[in-house]
């Protein structure tokens, strides 16, 4: 594992970078997040179709979901329309998890004391 720290991470591996880099973030880091995305939008040849499918596929599972999501995933469809059905399964599955997580958190308001 490379142990340099990645610049827009706080000081954590990089590694982590996915999933914390838009932890506690203002309007100043928002417009500098989207500006992060769009640099790496721009290098095709790093991030594939098979590249971007799998970070869309790890994002999902990161609670809370990140705020840019959405927008990873529509700039990830502009580029590469043959992810469409992909896109599609991993919407519905986070639907899915979604819905699990207000039903739990629904019984736990029910059943606590």
């Amino acid at each position: 594992m490379n142990a340099e720290l990645h610049p827009f991470t706080n000081g954590q591996h990089s590694s982590e970078s996915a999933s914390t880099i838009d932890r506690d973030i203002t309007p100043l880091t928002f417009v500098s997040s989207i500006a992060a995305t769009n640099m790496c939008f721009q290098e095709r040849s790093l991030y594939t179709q098979e590249v971007l499918a799998v970070v869309m596929q790890q994002l999902i599972e990161v609670t809370p979901l990140p705020t840019l999501f959405m927008r990873t995933v529509i700039q990830s469809l502009a580029m590469y329309p043959k992810l469409l059905g992909f896109v599609i399964n991993i919407l519905q599955r986070l639907i899915t998890k979604q819905v699990g997580n207000l039903q739990r958190a629904d019984n736990h308001l029910r059943f606590s004391p």
